[in-house]
C-alpha cells in the first residue's frame, strides 16, 4: 500500500492499473509481461482500500430510468451485431455453412437425423432443427442466418440482465449489460453465427428461472430452469457443464440458508427435469461408450497420457491466461492475430473486478458469477487446443460482471474521496463507457475489417460464389448449369447459399470442356478462381462471345471470374484437340506404371484439385508437346511452383534467363516432381518479347499433342 489517503490511493490505483495494462498489451516482448504483472500487483494492493459497491442496490432509485437504459442498451447491442452485416464478416466459414446446410436438408428433404450427428465435427443436433424452423419462418438467406443468432443473443442479454439484477441490483446490472453489449469478443461470435453463442442463452435462461424460483418460492420456475439445462445437452459442448455448475449452486444454497429444507424440493425438481431431458443422451452414451466424437477427439487427457507429462495442460492454461489482455486468439476468423481479446478499459476493470469478486465471494452475486466463470473456463482448459476465443465466448458475460463490479466500486470511491456530485460521477462513468465502446468499435469495424488475414479466413470467395449462384437461380430458375471450381463443389457454404440450384451445380473440369464432355441443354455459368487467368482465357477461346464478369470484394480485388455462355454457343462448341500430353506417376520411379495419361489444354494448375492424384506424394509428371512462337525474339519461361519443376524447349533446359527463339513451332517439355506436403501448384508462364508482365502460356499457343 503506497498511501492511506483516499485521493492519493485512488490515483496510484489508476496509475498502476493503466501502466500494467499498457505493458501487458505490448505482446512483442516477454519483459513487458513481467513489468505489466508487477504494476498490476501494485494496483491490487491499492485496491484493498476500495470498499465494495453496495450489493444489491435499491431498485426504487432506478424505477424511472431503468427501463429506458435497458432498452437503449439492447438497441445498441442490436446495432453492433447488425451494422454492415452484409460485409462484416466478409464471408462465411465452412462450419457455419455446414450448420445452415444441415438445417436446409431438415427443412426441405425430410431428413431427420439425431444421434448420428454426435459423430459429426459439429455435434449440436437440436441446433440444426432450431435453425430449420427459423428458416421456414424467415427464409434461408445469409442475412436470415445471421439474424437468427443476433436475435438469440439479444434474448441472452435480457436473461443475463435479469440474473445480474437479481444478484446485484439494477446499477451493476446495467453496467454489466452495457459492457457485454459492446464487447467486441462477444459480438464477433454472434455476427459470424458460431453455435457457441447459444451457450449464454441456455446458461442465463436456466439461471434466471433458478433465481426467480427462489425469489417467489415456487417450484415451476425450477422445472423451466431444468428444461434450459437439459436441452442444452443437445447444443454446444460446453453446455454439458451446466448440471455440474448447478450442482455447486445447489450445495451453496443448501449450506448458506437456514431454510435448507424448503430449498431442497425445488432443487430436486430442477435436477429431475434435467434428468428427464437427458435420458436420450444418457442412452446414447451407454450405447456408444463415450460422450461423442467431438468431446473424445479434443479431450486433453489423451495428450497428457501420450506425452506422460502435464505439459499439454500447462501450455493450454498459459495460452488462456494470455487470451484476455495480451495475445488474444491467434485464429484469424476469431480475432486479429496477436491482438488481445478485451479492450484496455474492460481489461483493467476485469482484473480489478475479479479481485473484488474474490474478496466478496460469500455474497451471492460474487459467488454465482465467480463460480460460473471458473466452471465454464474448463471448456477451454480441458480441450487439447490452445487459446480459442470461440470456445470461451461465454466468459464475456462473467467478465462484464467483474468489470461492472469494479466500475461501480471505483465510482463510489471517487465520489466519496473527491466529494463529487452524483451527476458529476455519472458523467465520468458515461465518458469511460463511451471510450470503452469507441475502442471496441474501432478495433472491429476498422482494424479487423481491414485486416487481410481476417477477411480471407471466413470463406469470402465461397460466400461470394454461393450468393452469386443463388441470385442467378432466382432470376432464371432451373435454366442454368453452374460450373464451380472442384475445391468448392462440396464446400458447405456454397452448398448452403446455392441450395436452390443444387441439382445444377457441377464441377468445372477444363479437360472435360475441351473434350466436349459437358451438358448443353441449359445455359452455362462458369466460375474460376482469381488466379485462373489462363483457364479463363481458354474458356473465352472455347466459347467465344460469352459474357465475362469480375466478382470483386469491397476493396475492388478480383475474387472470381464469371463467364456466362448461352446454350446456343455451347451447342456449336467443338472438341479442342491441342495441348500438352501429360503422363502422371504416383512415384518418383518412372519405370513403374503411370496412373494417368491425358492431354492438358493449358497448364494453370493452382491446387491439388487440378491434378488426378488421390494418394499422397511423391508425384512425378512429364508434359510434352509443341507450341508456336508468334514472333522472333527473346522469351523467358518458368514452371511456377513451390516444388521441383523445369522447362525444356527444343531439348534444352531453360533457366530464368532470356532465350532467343525464331517465329514458328518448337518442342516443349515440362518436368514436375513433388516429394511431400499437400499444397500443389504448377503454372507454365512466359514473358514475350517487349512484354512487361508474365502470363500463363495460352491454350492457343499449343499444337497437337506430341508423344513423350
Amino acid at each position: 500500500m503506497i498511501s492511506s489517503h483516499p485521493k492519493t490511493s485512488l490515483g496510484f490505483l489508476v496509475l498502476f492499473a493503466a501502466t500494467g495494462q499498457f505493458f501487458i498489451a505490448q505482446s512483442g516482448l516477454l519483459n513487458n509481461l513481467w513489468i505489466g504483472l508487477f504494476f498490476y500487483a501494485c494496483a491490487l494492493l491499492e485496491l484493498r482500500q476500495v470498499p465494495l459497491a453496495s450489493m444489491p442496490e435499491d431498485p426504487q432509485a432506478w424505477r424511472r430510468s431503468e427501463t429506458v437504459f435497458f432498452l437503449a442498451i439492447l438497441v445498441l447491442a442490436a446495432f453492433l451485431r447488425l451494422y454492415r452485416i452484409d460485409s462484416l464478416p466478409a464471408g462465411m466459414h465452412t462450419d457455419q455453412g455446414f450448420t445452415a446446410l444441415l438445417a436446409l436438408r431438415i427443412e426441405h428433404e425430410g431428413w431427420r437425423p439425431f444421434f448420428e450427428l454426435y459423430d459429426y465435427e459439429i455435434p449440436i443436433p437440436l441446433a440444426f432443427y432450431e435453425l430449420a424452423a427459423w428458416f421456414r419462418l424467415a427464409g434461408d438467406s445469409l442475412f436470415s442466418f445471421h439474424l437468427f443468432f443476433v436475435l438469440q443473443s439479444l434474448l441472452a442479454l435480457a436473461f443475463f440482465y435479469g440474473v445480474i439484477r437479481s444478484l446485484s441490483g439494477p446499477r451493476i446490472a446495467l453496467f454489466s449489460l452495457f459492457i457485454l453489449a459492446v464487447t467486441r469478443w462477444n459480438w464477433i461470435e454472434t455476427r459470424t453465427g458460431y453455435p457457441s453463442g447459444e451457450v449464454a442463452f441456455f446458461l442465463f435462461g436456466a439461471l434466471f428461472f433458478w433465481l426467480y424460483g427462489f425469489r417467489i418460492r415456487r417450484v415451476w420456475p425450477f422445472a423451466i430452469a431444468g428444461a434450459f439445462s437439459g436441452l442444452g445437452l443437445y447444443f454446444y459442448q460446453s453446455l454439458k457443464l451446466l448440471p455440474f455448475l448447478f450442482f455447486i449452486y445447489s450445495v451453496w444454497e443448501l449450506v448458506n440458508h437456514q431454510e435448507a429444507r424448503k430449498r431442497l424440493k425445488p432443487i430436486l425438481a430442477y435436477f429431475a427435469t434435467v434428468l428427464l431431458f437427458a435420458i436420450p443422451y444418457i442412452l446414447y452414451i451407454q450405447q456408444e461408450g463415450g460422450l461423442g466424437y467431438r468431446e473424445e477427439s479434443i479431450f486433453i487427457f489423451h495428450s497428457i497420457m501420450a506425452q506422460k507429462s502435464l505439459k499439454p495442460f500447462i501450455d493450454v492454461a498459459l495460452s488462456y491466461a494470455a487470451l484476455f489482455n495480451r495475445l488474444g486468439d491467434p485464429i484469424a476468423r476469431h480475432n486479429i492475430p496477436g491482438h488481445r481479446m478485451l479492450d484496455d478499459i474492460s481489461g483493467v476493470l476485469f482484473i480489478l473486478g475479479l479481485a473484488l469478486a474474490w474478496r466478496s465471494r460469500k455474497i451471492p452475486g460474487s459467488f454465482y458469477i465467480s463460480t460460473g466463470f471458473g466452471v465454464m473456463l474448463l471448456t477451454g482448459l480441458l480441450a487439447d487446443q490452445l487459446a480459442n476465443s470461440n470456445r470461451l465466448v461465454i466468459l464475456t458475460a462473467f467478465i462484464a460482471y467483474f468489470a461492472a463490479l469494479a466500475l461501480a466500486s471505483l465510482a463510489d470511491q471517487v465520489q466519496a474521496a473527491f466529494r463529487f456530485s452524483i451527476r458529476a460521477t455519472q458523467v465520468m462513468v458515461c465518458l469511460l463507457l463511451a471510450a470503452l465502446l469507441a475502442q471496441n468499435f474501432y478495433t472491429y469495424f476498422f482494424e479487423q475489417a481491414n485486416n487481410e488475414e481476417c477477411r480471407w479466413s471466413l470463406g469470402l470467395e465461397q460466400a461470394t460464389l454461393g450468393e452469386d449462384i443463388a441470385k442467378a437461380e432466382r432470376s432464371a430458375p432451373d435454366r442454368t448449369h453452374f460450373f464451380v471450381p472442384p475445391s468448392d463443389i462440396h464446400n458447405h457454404v456454397v452448398s448452403f447459399l446455392g441450395y436452390a440450384a443444387r441439382k445444377n451445380i457441377l464441377p468445372l473440369d477444363i479437360r472435360a470442356l475441351a473434350q466436349g464432355d459437358f451438358p448443353r441443354n441449359k445455359d452455362a455459368v462458369f466460375f474460376l478462381d482469381a488466379n485462373k487467368n489462363g483457364d479463363f482465357a481458354f474458356l473465352k477461346t472455347l466459347f467465344p462471345g460469352g459474357g465475362e464478369t469480375f466478382l470483386t470484394n469491397a476493396q475492388g480485388h478480383i475474387q472470381l471470374y464469371r463467364y456466362d455462355v448461352p446454350r446456343k454457343t455451347l451447342a456449336r462448341a467443338r472438341v479442342w484437340e491441342k495441348g500438352l500430353r501429360g503422363t502422371y506417376w504416383n512415384s518418383t520411379d518412372l519405370q513403374t506404371y503411370s496412373i494417368a495419361q491425358r492431354v492438358d489444354p493449358v497448364l494453370n494448375f493452382t491446387s491439388k484439385w487440378d491434378f488426378p492424384f488421390k494418394n499422397y506424394p511423391p508425384f512425378t509428371i512429364r508434359w510434352s508437346g509443341k507450341f508456336k512462337v508468334p514472333e522472333t525474339g527473346n522469351y523467358r519461361f518458368k514452371a511456377l511452383s513451390n516444388d521441383s519443376a523445369s522447362v525444356l524447349v527444343d531439348g534444352k533446359t531453360l533457366l530464368d534467363i532470356p532465350v532467343h527463339l525464331r517465329k514458328g513451332t518448337h518442342v516443349l517439355k515440362v518436368h514436375y516432381q513433388k516429394l511431400g506436403g499437400e499444397t500443389m501448384a504448377l503454372n507454365l508462364i512466359w514473358k514475350k518479347p517487349g512484354a512487361a508482365n508474365w502470363e500463363v502460356i495460352p491454350a492457343t499457343a499449343f499444337g497437337t499433342e506430341l508423344s513423350y
